[in-house]
């Protein structure tokens, strides 16, 4: 449901229902979609898809156009992990193409990682990318 909202903003597909437009008030309370006569827009600063994590390098696939992928740094995901829906800042960097941050995890989809514990802090075992909306799981 979540993905078809933000694929339905991408696309000026102007027609939620209220439900829809329930969630997304949390979103224009915080200035990332955008109501200008009468139709919903996402903010230009920010950017939502689905997280792929590759060996070296992490990258948000944009819901409808394959090449506005941004690539993200492991220490900006904010606890994202693979197949992931987030929403992420766009961070200009003069020397590179356009990077990001994540903001938040939209929707995290279902799978199983190797984890260990260092601090009371989750890391994956595989990549040491920390897993923020775990950690609170793991206390002692």
């Amino acid at each position: 449901m979540i993905k078809a909202i933000f694929t339905k903003l991408l696309k000026n597909n102007q027609k939620f229902n209220q439900k829809e437009e329930d969630y997304l008030k949390s979103f224009i309370q915080n200035d990332i979609v955008v109501i200008e006569n009468n139709e919903f827009t996402l903010n230009s600063k920010y950017r939502v898809g689905v997280l792929k994590i590759e060996s070296k390098i992490a990258v948000l696939e944009d819901l409808i156009n394959e090449h506005k992928n941004i690539k993200l740094d492991f220490a900006s995901l904010n606890g994202a992990y693979n197949n992931d829906l987030v929403l992420i800042k766009r961070v200009f960097n003069p020397r590179v193409k356009s990077k990001g941050k994540v903001i938040q995890v939209l929707h995290s989809s279902e799978h199983e990682v190797l984890v260990y514990l260092n601090n009371n802090e989750v890391y994956t075992v595989k990549e040491s990318i920390l897993l923020d909306h775990i950690k609170n799981r793991y206390k002692n």
